[in-house]
């Protein structure tokens, strides 16, 4: 069997290396707390990123498949007014990220806000095959 010495007398320590070891833990822990200080001071004051806004070619795409096409899941029908209904897309726009876009086609009825002058402030955003009968007028209200 393999036996193991045991000390009975206490092995003296280097009082130096301790002081060393005792000044390098103090530093670490400064410069542990100093970086996360910076982290949390960088996040208190950094202002969180809004989201981009769609590209026009992102919002034509969008609009124009809501009204070129008809999924009564993703659009149904709303009631305009007694009698009447219509594309919800049509009533009340398209969520295009975090802004909302209307459409009117010129040649045939419309129920957007501007066509049932419920609102008169609006910027076109493009215009989708102007001048033929498929054209279709995309904008967002402003006021």
């Amino acid at each position: 069997m393999f036996h193991i010495p045991r000390f009975h007398t206490p092995v003296p320590w280097n009082h130096k290396w301790r002081l060393e070891a005792h000044k390098l833990s103090a530093l670490t822990t400064a410069a542990v707390s100093l970086a996360l200080l910076g982290g949390l001071v960088t996040l208190a004051t950094s202002s969180p990123k809004a989201p981009a806004a769609a590209s026009v070619a992102e919002v034509q795409n969008k609009v124009v498949s809501f009204a070129n096409s008809w999924d009564p899941e993703l659009d149904p029908l709303v009631e305009v007014r007694e009698g009447v209904v219509a594309k919800q897309s049509s009533v009340n726009g398209v969520k295009v990220g975090s802004d909302r876009y209307y459409y009117r086609m010129p040649y045939t009825v419309n129920y957007d806000p501007v066509s049932r002058g419920i609102a008169k402030d609006y910027k076109v955003v493009s215009v989708v095959d102007p001048g033929t009968p498929l054209e279709i007028i995309i904008y967002r209200l402003t006021g």
